[in-house]
């Protein structure tokens, strides 16, 4: 007996201008969840582009990071796909990693070891990826500031400025943390839970006694 299609919704988002971008990128990233083999009877709804407001973005680093005068737009798709296993679903959960995935059916999955084994080396395999990127980078990142290093001391004067410009943001950050750190602890509400409401009950109905008497 065949293990049935795992049927599933879940909803890609992206970032970024124009807008119509947005809307070609949506659509050739499902055209390529389309071609992954075990998919199949992938159904999409893209949503319009929304332009991002100030007002939307609470976080002032964010606000920093980002400027809002660009015109930065985000759109998400809705998709509905059904996969013939749990490793093309665990493919494409990896490889275009949705913000939100629900699996509508079947309700209880009955695993082979073997099946579990390769779903684990995948995920490792991964994480291996992943690793040897964190270790490129760090590489690359020692490999540049020895470099600046060199030409920097040939240069004294443009030494100084760095050096300035590093002393200026180490300040900052100092003064954001002790902000944080002065800043006064909210009240924390007290949770009444049924062994408090009890324990209320039980304390008054002594008093009702007495008074009875």
């Amino acid at each position: 007996m065949e293990n049935p299609k795992i049927k599933t919704s879940f909803i890609i988002e992206m970032m970024g201008r124009p807008a119509e971008h947005l809307d070609e990128t949506l659509n050739k990233l499902v055209e390529e969840i389309s071609s992954v083999k075990g998919v199949s009877n992938v159904n999409k709804i893209i949503h319009p582009p929304k332009l991002i407001e100030e007002k939307e973005t609470k976080d002032e680093k964010l606000k920093n990071k980002i400027n809002i005068k660009k015109e930065l737009y985000t759109s998400f798709a809705e998709i509905e796909a059904d996969f013939d296993g749990l490793e093309s679903m665990f493919t494409v959960v990896f490889n275009y990693m949705p913000s939100h995935f629900e699996i509508i059916s079947p309700e209880e999955f009955k695993l082979k070891n073997s099946d579990f084994a390769g779903i684990v080396a995948a995920v490792i395999i991964r994480l291996h990826r992943y690793d040897e990127i964190a270790k490129k980078m760090s590489m690359d990142k020692i490999m540049i500031e020895n470099r600046l290093r060199e030409i920097f001391s040939q240069h004294p004067e443009m030494m100084a400025v760095l050096q300035k410009r590093a002393e200026e943001e180490q300040k900052k950050s100092n003064q954001e943390a002790n902000q944080i750190e002065n800043e006064p602890l909210k009240k924390v509400p007290k949770i009444i839970t049924k062994n408090n409401i009890k324990g209320k009950k039980n304390n008054k109905r002594p008093e009702k006694a007495k008074k009875k008497r």
